[in-house]
């Protein structure tokens, strides 16, 4: 069946494009136009056919395009008049519409005939007819006046009127011919032509008037027809009011009922003329007025500055208007200010009516005068009150007064400009009498403007006469019952009219209070205080003078009115000219109270503030009790504002809404009392006061009563004086009272004056602000209300990765180690977790989507109260910058830190409102990252001396700076407050606390101020050697020690604070002991000699010690044994050149526990001291003596530092001991002879001492020593050739070596014996021997560089012997040759 429908449709398509069918479109049908009133129920209707059957859409749209209704009917608003455009669209499937159009007049219903508008006689003058048009009701609005003119058309042809105007305005403004007939205006009214004016709003009492020009006939169109024709039906109008349309036919209004003027024939006191309601209020007035006679030349007003008198002048009319029905008029400008109201004004005009009977004057006073604004149009004034007094015979003055109540309620718009007052009674010409002409007018207003001060404006009037004769030279005009400020400047200004004050006539005087005014001719003929036109310097005897008169400070005017003051007395005094007051206008600004309140403090539970200073300073809390404490005050809020008026009968009323009000918590500090006193809640409806005595409030269904001030009791306020400012405490209410906000739970934000409006009642004497009318007052100065809702909820700060579903409560002073915190590090950040924790139970972990401000403080001194610590962690000041954390919905968000600031006890601090806080359950300390040690200035950290007292200096530093902790802190420094630590280090590095030394502080305290300790910290090594010394603040997180919550270790996480310097120390000096001096061999002599194999000795101990004189036990070999040179230093001996082996620092010298002994027979070569002199082979020297004291041994090591600074030699040195005996020395064998070939030849040591510097007690033998075969020569018994030297190998010097020693020698003390063996066979044999004998035993006198030393030998048989006497005087043997062979010398 689809597939059926489906062929179908597509046939049916086919054939319609085939044959050519086109779709036929709607037509639609708006229907016919409607007229209707507003505030009614039509129905639009429209229709459509189309020619397809097609079903249609409809649409309604406006002239805007704006789519009104989808529907073929809908209703219309008739809300607003006027002539709308409907357009009806009609649409078929296929898109093809149609439009057509309707429209809708809707007009106002019909409300009567136009009743509330009349004319008044119309007025004609230059070919101009006026007639005014007057609201009899009150405001009319769009009041449309016609003219018919339709009759007269056709009478004249064409009619008489060419043109028209409103209000007196230029031609064809806001008015128009019409000649549409019966279309005119909204009601049919005309049969052809008319005129139409368009007035606007008119007000009742309000004058307007429409004008029409015949300039064709030359006369009047309403002269004419008041003339031939009745108008009447002649003026028709329309208006609306109330939504109501009124037209017809307007009558002529009713003539003003008769006007009785109270005339006074005499003169007249001054009272007061305002009314009441207009005398204290916010504006001001103005006076101003203009004389209407001028002196004329050729015709015309002139400015006469001449010395005549205006009784010697001839003196005319002014005429400023140029109106034929004025015949003098004059001009002067109102100016006020802005936003200004009428609320009063009074014409007032004088001047001389020469010749006149009584009853004439009177006839004549009375006739209108005019007062004209180009505005308001012209005013015919009557006087209100006539004033006369005669001139002798000659005429009578006279002063008059009219109201003027059309102009109240008018502004500046329609008051401000020139005003005119025309047709002034007076005379012209030259007045002989003496008097003279005067004539003038003065206009008063007095105007509302709110942006004024407020002012007691009282407008005086009467009529008195001040002359040089007796009884009028001096009039007092007493003024009352106006009003002066009881506190401040006193700004009084007065206005006077008066007339017939001459300019050239002196001698008249104004007072106020017994204090001159303007001089000796106050009144004379000037104007002041506004613009006149003309602006004469002579007025001709009229004056308008404005004095300012207050005492305010002002030296440019006299301080004549006081505070307080409500009355004073004009005097007037005249020795000479004669003049006429009548009006007096006094203003004084007068103050008001300015009765206000401050809110001071909103105190939390626990004390806090959370508004303080004009602002909230935390946040607030919903459904949580605070203490708002106001303050109520009559202040000033700028120094500059308006003085201030004391304020009576104060009564302050607070409307609280959504405020749950805390029962009985009201308390006043009222002036005058000593204290807060309670206010009872209870109130006594009968007889409507307190029932409490003395009670002075009351709290009845959201609203609190304060009575204060100063005398205020149970039934009434009392009076508040004006405050200085917030510092006058004893003009300032004070009162507090309890109760909490209750908002909705989304709420975010909440504005304090939602909830609070503060109202006061008081009185002045110029205004009353009822009870039942309270004045919602100002804050005293401006307070921002606006304030944060803080979240209700706990939180706790704890290490991250928590994994707890609770969180639990410490059980008293033991902190769970779940809520543990470590020690943490200066500027080194740290993350910790912060959980939301569910106020009822304060460990379940809940939900939070608050943000929180984080900081750290540190921890306060908790008292154990709830409240009491929770204030305290409330009021913490952050040691850093505070953080928002944003929950977002979690249950815990970390948070990162990084502190600043060094602190032995911190926690974290978790801010949720402006009010509340919550500080984490375990506390911990933040310690500096490290000490750093440093030398002392100028010290090398590698070259200390041992034992000797340093002073390092330390800084506490921040992690990864060498930053100093500012806020690290640590007093009287020493060994129970820091450990110190050490560790012994060898010279390859390794570590080795066995060995000796111990670091130390030294007996003075020492303090770590702002983390520095400069050369302060005291200590010392008393050994040698590379030691770590370590410095350690066990104490500073002693906190966390304590708690088992931080590592107790110099570890980078650890509790500890910790430093460390590696320091060299080496030794103070050396000390020489046992320094004795040996000869060669420990024995008694030692011979001069080249070689110091053959030498002295010293024997001596050297120590390396302290600074103490301690030995330094580490400066041991394979320690810190540092390589020590030893020299000797040798007195000089004469003739002697001194040479000596020392000990050397290139090789350590074993030094053992720092001792080192080196003895006389020191093995070790290298460690061997020896000495001796240069010795000479063929210069005897005599034996010599070396004292101890001549000989100063010096032990020194020099200590190199890698940092480059200069090296540091240690020294000791000592004076030897004991003494050593240098001799000359040789061997010597004496001539032999030998009477076969074998023989022995003795070779004796001897030593040479000879002449005068032989000292034979230095010889070996002493004094007891022999010689042999020459005198100078003595033998050396005590020489141990073994040890002293010895003669060495003994051979021929020469030849073919008969002679030989095959035996060798045989040595002794003192002598070798050597065995010859001649091996020749010739004798007798004579040969020289030689002996290469130790090098300090060889002697030559002849040959310097001998090596040997020479002896003679002779071989002989027995035959050649010779016979002589031995040295035992023995007689040789007699079996001798008995020749002589050879001779000797003896």
């Amino acid at each position: 069946m689809k597939l059926f429908i489906k062929h179908l449709l597509l046939l049916i398509l086919l054939s319609t494009q085939s044959f050519g069918f086109s779709n036929n479109p709607p037509v639609a049908n708006a229907g016919p136009d409607i007229t209707t009133t507003t505030n009614t129920y039509i129905v639009i209707s429209g229709s459509a056919t189309d020619g397809d059957g097609d079903s249609l859409t409809y649409k309604w749209e406006n002239s805007s395009g704006q789519v009104l209704a989808t529907s073929k009917s809908f209703v219309y608003p008739t809300n607003n008049t006027g002539t709308y455009t409907l357009t009806f669209i009609a649409t078929d499937p296929e898109g093809d519409y149609d439009t057509d159009k309707m429209s809708i007049t809707i007009n106002l219903p019909y409300g009567g005939t136009a009743d509330g508008v009349c004319y008044d006689s119309p007025t004609t003058s230059d070919r101009k007819t006026t007639t005014p048009i007057n609201s009899i009701d009150n405001t009319l609005e769009n009041v449309i006046v016609y003219f018919d003119t339709s009759s007269l058309i056709s009478i004249f042809g064409g009619g008489p009127i060419d043109d028209c105007s409103v209000d007196n305005g230029a031609k064809s403004v806001n008015c128009e011919e019409d000649s549409s007939g019966n279309s005119i205006g909204p009601v049919s009214m005309f049969n052809n032509e008319g005129w139409t004016f368009s007035l606007g709003d008119v007000s009742e009492n309000q004058d307007r008037s429409i004008s029409t020009y015949d300039d064709r006939f030359g006369f009047g169109f309403f002269d004419f027809i008041n003339s031939f024709f009745s108008i009447t039906g002649a003026i028709q109008a329309t208006y609306e009011k109330n939504g109501y349309l009124y037209k017809g036919e307007i009558k002529a209004c009713a003539p003003p009922p008769s006007k009785e003027v109270e005339v006074t024939t005499n003169l007249r006191d001054f009272t007061i003329r305002n009314p009441l309601e207009t005398r204290n209020i916010k504006g001001n007035i103005q006076v101003i007025g203009n004389t209407v006679l001028c002196v004329k030349k050729n015709g015309s007003c002139y400015n006469y500055k001449g010395n005549s008198s205006n009784a010697n002048l001839n003196l005319q009319y002014i005429d400023t208007d140029g109106d034929q029905y004025t015949y003098n008029s004059s001009q002067a400008k109102l100016e006020l200010p802005a936003e200004s109201t009428i609320v009063w004004a009074g014409f007032y005009s004088q001047g001389y009516l020469k010749g006149l009977n009584k009853s004439q004057s009177i006839s004549k006073a009375n006739e209108p005068t005019r007062l004209s604004h180009p505005v308001f149009g012209t005013l015919s004034l009557t006087p209100d009150n006539l004033d006369l007094y005669p001139n002798d015979n000659n005429g009578y003055t006279y002063s008059t007064f009219t109201d003027v109540p059309a102009l109240v309620g008018l502004t500046e718009t329609d008051l401000n400009g020139w005003i005119t007052g025309a047709n002034i009674k007076s005379y012209i010409g030259t007045d002989r009498s003496g008097l003279g002409n005067f004539g003038a007018w003065t206009f008063v207003v007095i105007y509302e403007n709110e942006s004024e001060t407020l002012k007691n404006i009282s407008i005086f009037d009467g009529y008195r006469r001040v002359a040089k004769n007796r009884g009028f030279s001096s009039v007092e005009i007493p003024i009352t019952d106006f009003l002066t400020p009881s506190n401040g400047d006193v700004k009084s200004t007065i206005s006077v009219f008066a007339g017939e004050g001459d300019k050239n006539i002196g001698g008249d005087k104004f007072y106020v209070d017994n204090i001159s005014l303007n001089g000796n001719n106050a009144f004379n003929s000037a104007t002041s205080g506004f613009d006149a036109n003309p602006d004469y310097i002579n007025n001709q005897g009229i004056d308008i003078q404005n004095y300012n008169i207050g005492t305010d400070g002002d030296q440019t005017h006299p301080q004549i009115i006081q505070n307080d003051q409500t009355s004073a007395v004009i005097k007037l005094t005249s020795s000479q000219d004669t003049y006429f007051p009548s009006m007096v206008g006094f203003t004084t600004e007068l103050y008001i109270p300015r009765v206000c309140y401050y809110i001071d403090t909103i105190v939390g539970a626990r004390g806090n503030k959370i508004f303080d200073d004009g602002e909230f300073i935390e946040d607030i809390e919903s459904n949580t009790e605070y203490t708002f404490n106001f303050w109520i005050s009559n202040m000033k809020k700028e120094e500059t504002d308006t003085e201030l008026e004391a304020a009576k009968f104060v009564q302050i009323y607070l409307n609280m809404q959504d405020f749950d009000y805390t029962s009985n918590s009201s308390s006043i500090y009222n002036l005058g009392t000593s204290g807060y006193q309670d206010m009872s809640d209870s109130y006594n409806f009968d007889n409507n006061y307190s029932k409490a005595a003395n009670d002075l409030g009351e709290y009845i269904s959201n609203n609190s009563t304060w009575r204060v001030g100063y005398g205020a009791n149970t039934q009434q306020g009392g009076i508040l004086n004006v405050a200085s400012g917030f510092n006058d405490t004893p003009n300032i209410v004070k009162v507090k009272i309890n109760g909490q906000i209750t908002t909705s739970i989304d709420a975010q934000t909440l504005d304090l004056l939602d909830y609070l409006e503060v109202s006061a009642s008081f009185k002045t004497d110029t205004i009353t602000i009822d009870p039942n009318n309270a004045l919602r007052i100002e804050q005293c100065q401006d307070l921002n209300t606006s304030a944060t809702l803080g979240q209700n909820g706990l939180y706790n700060a704890v290490q991250t990765n928590f994994t707890y579903s609770k969180d639990p409560i410490n059980d008293g002073t033991v902190v769970d180690p779940k809520n543990y915190l470590k020690t943490q590090v200066v500027n080194k950040p740290f993350t910790l977790a912060i959980l939301s924790l569910d106020r009822s139970d304060e460990e379940t972990l809940v939900y939070s989507t608050k943000d929180v401000n984080v900081s750290i403080i540190a921890t306060p001194s908790w008292t154990g109260d709830t409240n009491t610590d929770a204030q305290l962690c409330h009021n913490a000041v952050p040691l850093d910058t505070e953080q928002v954390v944003l929950l977002n919905g979690l249950q815990q968000i970390n948070a990162t830190f990084n502190s600043q600031v060094a602190t032995k006890n911190a926690s974290i601090k978790i801010k949720y409102s402006e009010s509340s806080s919550a500080c984490s359950r375990d506390v911990f300390a933040i310690r500096p990252d490290r000490f750093i040690l440093t030398a002392p200035a100028g010290q090398d950290i590698e070259l200390l001396t041992s034992a000797r007292n340093y002073n390092l200096s330390l800084d506490a530093v921040q992690f990864n700076t060498t930053t100093p902790v500012t806020t690290y802190n640590v007093p009287n420094v020493n060994n129970t407050v820091f450990d110190i630590n050490q560790s012994l280090r060898k010279p390859d590095g390794s570590i080795d606390n066995s060995m000796n030394g111990t670091v130390s502080f030294l007996a003075t305290q020492f303090n770590i101020i702002n983390g520095s300790a400069l050369n302060a910290v005291g200590l010392n090594f008393d050994d040698v050697g590379n030691v770590i010394i370590q410095l350690v603040d066990k104490t500073w997180a002693q906190i966390d020690i304590a708690n088992n919550d931080t590592t107790a270790d110099c570890s980078p996480t650890g509790a500890y604070v910790c430093g460390d310097i590696n320091a060299t120390f080496i030794p103070a000096n050396f000390l020489l002991n046992a320094v004795t001096l040996h000869n060669n061999n420990n024995g008694n002599f030692t011979y001069i000699s080249n070689d110091l194999s053959m030498s002295a000795h010293i024997q001596l101990t050297a120590t390396a010690v302290n600074d103490n004189g301690n030995p330094t036990r580490n400066f041991t070999q394979n320690d810190w044994e540092n390589p020590v040179d030893i020299t000797m230093n040798l007195a000089a001996v004469a003739g002697m050149t001194s040479h000596q082996d020392d000990v050397n620092q290139t090789r350590n010298l074993n030094f053992q526990n720092g001792v080192l002994m080196i003895p006389w027979n020191e093995a070790q070569g290298f460690k061997q001291m020896m000495f001796n002199f240069q010795r000479a082979n063929d210069a005897v020297r005599n034996p010599l003596m070396v004292r101890g004291t001549d000989v100063n041994v010096t032990a020194s090591s020099v200590y190199t530092s890698s940092t480059g600074t200069p090296p540091i030699t240690v020294t000791g040195s000592s004076l030897a001991d004991q003494n050593t005996t240098f001799v000359y020395g040789r061997t010597n064998a004496p001539r032999q002879m030998f009477q076969a070939n074998i023989g022995t030849v003795p070779i004796s040591y001897e030593s040479y001492c000879f002449g005068a510097g032989c000292d034979k007690t230095m010889l070996p033998g002493g004094v007891n020593s022999t010689t042999t075969n020459d005198p100078r020569w003595f033998v050396n018994n005590g020489h141990d050739p073994m040890i002293s030297g010895n003669t060495g190998v003994v051979n021929q010097r020469s030849g073919a070596g008969l002679v030989t020693n095959p035996a060798g020698v045989t040595d002794a003390l003192g002598l070798t014996t050597v065995p010859l063996i001649y091996n020749g066979a010739s004798f007798p044999y004579k040969t020289t021997m030689q002996n290469n004998a130790s090098t300090w035993l060889i002697y030559n006198q002849y040959n310097a560089g001998a090596g040997v030393n020479e002896f003679e030998v002779e071989f002989t048989n027995a035959n050649t012997t010779w016979a002589g006497q031995h040295e035992t005087n023995s007689t040789t043997a007699t079996t001798a040759a008995q020749r002589t062979n050879r001779r000797a010398m003896w």
